[in-house]
């Protein structure tokens, strides 16, 4: 009951992360596929992809470094990236003929949260309880990456644009 809040906080975090990490991964490759997007792109698929990946690189770098500024911390930093995850699930949300750059920014900017995270957790339980206290933040991590594929598909047969705008929800729930 003492860590309840807290508990309920990283969850929340850990879920959003996930959902929404996974999410894109699963999606992106469906969308960029899709006649409407590859009638405006000469680009391909793969590089679409490839630069998705790519983006993790840095962001877990810089992630890094800025969770360990001491007047930014890690709470303010996870502010800061689902902030610049929503911009980022907006953008591809209105201007899906440009997917591919907007969902290497959402990649990048879901991957800061996602590592600062398992710091945050790991630094915001005492000793005694730290190792449940990860271990359920991950349990509902892997929750999250489970009902993806599930809502994103369904979201994605209705319009391809949908699950951008959960995204967007979920990001700023986060």
């Amino acid at each position: 009951p003492e860590y309840l809040h807290l508990s309920l906080g990283i969850w929340g975090i850990s879920f959003s992360v996930s959902f929404i990490f996974y999410g894109v991964i699963f999606i992106l490759p469906q969308i960029l596929e899709s006649e409407k997007i590859r009638e405006k792109h000469s680009n391909s698929i793969y590089f679409g992809l490839f630069l998705a990946a790519a983006c993790e690189i840095p962001s877990i770098i810089i992630g890094g470094y800025i969770a360990n500024i001491k007047s930014i911390g890690r709470k303010y930093s996870m502010t800061i990236s689902f902030g610049l995850s929503f911009i980022a699930s907006i953008c591809c949300f209105l201007f899906i003929e440009n997917v591919t750059i907007f969902a290497a920014f959402l990649k990048f900017s879901i991957t800061l949260p996602f590592n600062i995270a398992l710091l945050y957790t790991s630094e915001a339980y005492p000793t005694k309880i730290r190792s449940i206290g990860i271990g359920v933040g991950n349990s509902v991590t892997r929750f999250g990456g489970m009902v993806t594929p599930l809502l994103s598909q369904l979201m994605c047969e209705l319009n391809h644009r949908l699950p951008f705008f959960v995204y967007t929800l979920v990001s700023l729930g986060g």
